[in-house]
């Protein structure tokens, strides 16, 4: 699927970037993830910051003018988030 559909082909490819191409379901199963694991008292891995960190650098990029941008400070707060619920001597978690 293109990002510059024709004419012809622009109700298949808003079908497919509203549907299976859409990013909502795969952020909704992240935001449950992040949830639970702060609702049972665990940080949230480092990890999960650095990837959402990673993703958001490279969709701002492709795509300045997006909301893309959010990625990279959601993932840095993950990231400060978790370095201030370890100790000074810990370990990283994730």
């Amino acid at each position: 699927m293109t990002l510059e559909p024709s004419a012809d082909e622009l109700p298949r490819a808003e079908a497919f970037w509203l549907s299976v191409g859409s990013f909502g379901l795969p952020l909704h199963l992240l935001g449950w993830q992040i949830l639970a694991s702060v609702r049972s008292g665990q940080p949230v891995p480092a990890s999960t910051g650095w990837g959402l960190l990673a993703w958001g650098a490279v969709a701002t990029t492709l795509l300045p003018k997006s909301p893309a941008w959010t990625f990279p400070v959601i993932g840095g707060l993950i990231i400060a988030g978790n370095r201030s619920a370890r100790g000074a001597g810990d370990p990283p978690l994730g």
